[in-house]
């Protein structure tokens, strides 16, 4: 090495480009599509799964692509994949949240045996214990259906939500 740098130079040849890592393009798309799939998922919505992950993937892109070591395309890595999974993520959190609220309403509004409870407070703890543990099943159902292309199964026809269901009133009517 040191043969070759008294060759040309040594202020040459450190002003030569660098050559760059190749073939980790696989793991880009490693990283990019489970993030795709999951935010399709918990937006039902290929088109807005793609401009929803396009954004983070265009900027991951560009890190990467002016990777010249393997510490520093580790680093872009890790960055890309942060930026990614953290808009993702955020995304399902609040696809959860969003279910919850739901729940909630209904449960407060529409359910006759919670309207039959003496107290608000009562019925406040009930639909919010339900709706906690009723909201992340509810998303996975509808989640998988998607994914599968089919329709969501209401949960009166469904033996596992409707036994999710039973089990989370059992426990929530218990805390009354």
């Amino acid at each position: 090495m040191k043969e070759k740098l008294a060759a040309i130079g040594e202020a040459d040849a450190l002003a030569l480009p660098q050559r760059q890592p190749r073939n980790h393009w696989p793991f880009f798309f490693v990283l990019l599509v489970p993030a795709y799939l999951l935010n399709a998922a918990t937006s039902s919505s290929w088109a807005a799964a793609a401009g929803y992950v396009a954004v983070p993937a265009v900027i991951g892109y560009f890190i990467l692509k002016r990777a010249t070591s393997f510490g520093v395309l580790a680093a872009g890595y890790m960055v890309f994949a942060a930026i990614l999974f953290g808009l993702v993520g955020k995304d399902a959190y609040n696809a959860v949240e969003g279910a919850e609220k739901s729940i909630l309403t209904g449960c407060m509004e529409r359910n006759e045996e919670v309207a039959q409870l003496p107290s608000e407070q009562e019925k406040n703890t009930y639909c919010t214990c339900y709706s906690g543990k009723m909201a992340t099943p509810v998303v996975w159902m509808a989640s998988t259906a998607f994914l599968t292309f089919r329709q969501p199964t209401p949960i009166q026809n469904n033996p596992q939500m409707i036994s999710i269901a039973t089990e989370a009133s059992m426990q929530c009517a218990a805390l009354l």
